[in-house]
């Protein structure tokens, strides 16, 4: 008997461009959201862009005190609300990259990033629309 292990992928690609075109998505993500993984259960804030290393997290963290730096988890709708703000916006980029993809179908040059770009918005819609139906 062997012992096995699932694996789950908790980092997803962005669902949007760095171009003028997301400039006002990312802006609208930025400031009505915060970065949440709904794989990952109240994460500790480690590090972020304003402050830095969060030195009171990783002092906690050393002393095996993590329980007191972790947010209180959200509440059933809290979830629920978080979930159905992402799977919108994983629609949105989805059927972005959908008219792109349609767009340089037939030109000429490598299809390959726009193609790419698809997947990956694909695969973000997917799990998020997953997460909703198990979550």
């Amino acid at each position: 008997m062997s012992n096995s292990t699932e694996i789950r992928k908790t980092y997803k690609y962005r669902l949007y461009r760095c171009d003028k075109k997301d400039r006002k998505l990312r802006h609208k993500i930025f400031v009505a959201s915060t970065i949440w993984n709904h794989f990952i259960d109240r994460p500790a804030l480690v590090w972020d862009s304003t402050d830095g290393l969060a030195d009171e997290t990783v002092t906690a963290l050393r002393e095996g005190r993590g329980d007191s730096v972790r947010p209180p988890a959200p509440t059933e709708d809290e979830l629920r609300a978080r979930l159905d703000d992402e799977l919108r916006v994983s629609l949105l980029s989805l059927r972005d990259r959908n008219r792109d993809y349609d767009e340089r179908r037939w030109k000429p040059g490598k299809l390959e990033p726009v193609a790419d770009a698809l997947w990956r918005a694909s695969d973000g819609y997917l799990d998020v629309l997953n997460a909703t139906s198990h979550g």
